[in-house]
């Protein structure tokens, strides 16, 4: 039986999300999608959790989403011989979709592999490539602008101004859209993603042996998130510390209750060592980063929480992915070695 992750946003809050079959969703919908905003994860699964497949899928944010998502929509129909599914999200920009079925674990990462080869010239987010990245469900209306995310024509893409396809997202719209055929994509566009894909994994470097990372806290990570992991967070520092721990759980690929569960029961950690983390504040981390889909990667180059607060940490030779300066050099701290943190 086919399960999307679902969960929604009261009054800004998010709540838990739930592992429901489609038919459980439809049942909830009715109640939910007047009063809440609705969100369900892009790929779907099994009852156990395990990834079934996923669409070929993009997501354009910002000020350059409008321009982005014409340009893939040409691309796509000239490239792929189909024409995709087009959204206003109803917030920042828009989501494209070619409702293929990926059929793989990885799925997600066929999906990345598509989405980052097809030009240099579009700004992709490339955060919604998590395997259980959500977005919002079609026909919810956001709290913060109070638009629908709205599907819309290519003749609508490439004909209206951006105010007119926001006109259109103020009320839900109910039309009926023909459902693009797939048969006609290229093989080698689809066997091309499925090649590159690997190399979108999230992976670590010894030596020069590369191998997926497993998930297992303890075996070959960077020190600084082993010392980490064994010690009290520095005074008032308990939410970068969570914020870590809940980032490294979802690149180790736990749920969010399995995240939770580390960070509260300590169960990789020594007894209350996180005894000022109430469940109030471990949940309003994980809430923000499960739901928005933020990179899971755990490293520290280009992210001040972690060159900041990791430093205190960074003692060992580290080896982590391939393509950043050392911690030490981002950091100005030098032993004297010439150890190498990755992200």
């Amino acid at each position: 039986m086919s399960h999307r992750y679902f969960s929604w946003r009261e009054e800004g809050v998010w709540r838990k999300h739930f592992l429901l079959s489609f038919s459980q969703i439809a049942e909830l919908l009715p109640s939910y999608i007047d009063k809440y905003e609705v969100f369900t994860s892009i790929s779907v699964f099994n009852e156990n959790g395990t990834q079934l497949y996923c669409p070929f899928y993009l997501d354009f944010d910002g000020d350059t989403a409008y321009n982005d998502a014409q340009y893939a929509v040409y691309l796509i129909q000239e490239a792929m011989n189909v024409t995709p599914n087009i959204y206003y999200s109803g917030g920042k920009g828009f989501h494209v979709i070619i409702p293929y079925k990926i059929q793989h674990k990885n799925c997600n990462y066929i999906a990345k592999a598509w989405a980052v080869n097809i030009s240099p010239q579009l700004t992709i987010d490339t955060s919604v490539y998590a395997k259980k990245s959500m977005w919002r469900l079609n026909k919810s209306k956001g709290s913060k602008k109070g638009y629908f995310k709205t599907q819309i024509t290519p003749h609508e893409l490439f004909n209206l101004k951006l105010d007119q396809i926001k006109e259109i997202a103020k009320t839900r719209r109910d039309k009926e859209f023909p459902k693009p055929d797939t048969s006609k994509i290229p093989e080698d566009i689809i066997q091309d993603a499925f090649d590159k894909h690997i190399n979108y994994l999230p992976r670590i470097r010894q030596g020069e042996n590369l191998k997926v990372y497993k998930g297992k806290f303890t075996d070959d990570m960077t020190p600084c998130l082993l010392h980490l992991m064994r010690q009290k967070p520095l005074q008032g520092n308990s939410n970068n510390a969570i914020f870590i721990l809940a980032r490294f759980a979802k690149y180790c690929d736990l749920n969010y209750a399995q995240a939770f569960d580390m960070i509260m029961t300590n169960k990789y950690l020594a007894a209350k060592e996180l005894d000022t983390a109430e469940p109030k504040k471990v949940t309003r981390v994980l809430n923000y980063i499960y739901a928005q889909g933020l990179p899971s990667f755990v490293g520290c180059k280009g992210n001040d929480v972690f060159a900041t607060y990791l430093r205190n940490f960074c003692e060992d030779e580290c080896h982590f992915n391939d393509n950043c300066p050392s911690i030490l050099q981002i950091i100005g701290k030098s032993n004297g070695t010439n150890s190498t943190v990755h992200t």
